[in-house]
């Protein structure tokens, strides 16, 4: 354990995978609650 180089490996896969479901998420909500803001003006 503690190997470097196993670690990096894991953090790129972490942040990798987070950024694939996060920004779809994203656009998503985004989608959803931009127009009821408009709406509601």
């Amino acid at each position: 354990m503690g190997n470097h180089r196993t670690d990096t490996a894991r953090t790129v896969i972490t942040l990798g995978y987070a950024l694939a479901v996060g920004l779809p998420l994203t656009v998503l909500i985004l989608a959803v609650v931009l127009p009821d803001r408009r709406d509601k003006r």
